[in-house]
């Protein structure tokens, strides 16, 4: 599977477990290199992105990520940042990095 592919899989929402070289979803969230860094978050028909830079390569991501999103002009998109990610995987009892 190419990056176009994963990155259109995770926003169909419809399997629970994917990964493709360093990015990876579970449930409805996408990860970059692990969980102390979540890219997106699906829920409906809404994506919350996460617009903090972290490395070049997860910017690679997120670049694919809101090419994905362009040929999805049916999904609402929300910016937030890691933070916030990682309140919502906490509030849902998700796995993800120790809060501080």
């Amino acid at each position: 599977m190419d990056q176009k592919n994963f990155f259109g899989l995770f926003l169909k929402n419809e399997k629970l477990k994917a990964k493709l070289g360093n990015v990876f979803f579970e449930n409805s969230y996408l990860y970059s290199y692990g969980y102390h860094f979540p890219l997106a978050r699906i829920r409906g028909g809404r994506v919350f992105v996460n617009v903090k830079k972290y490395s070049p390569s997860t910017s690679k991501q997120q670049s694919y990520l809101r090419a994905a999103l362009r040929a999805r002009p049916d999904l609402h998109v929300t910016e937030t940042d890691t933070d916030e990610l990682n309140r919502m995987i906490y509030a849902e009892g998700r796995a993800g990095p120790p809060m501080d």
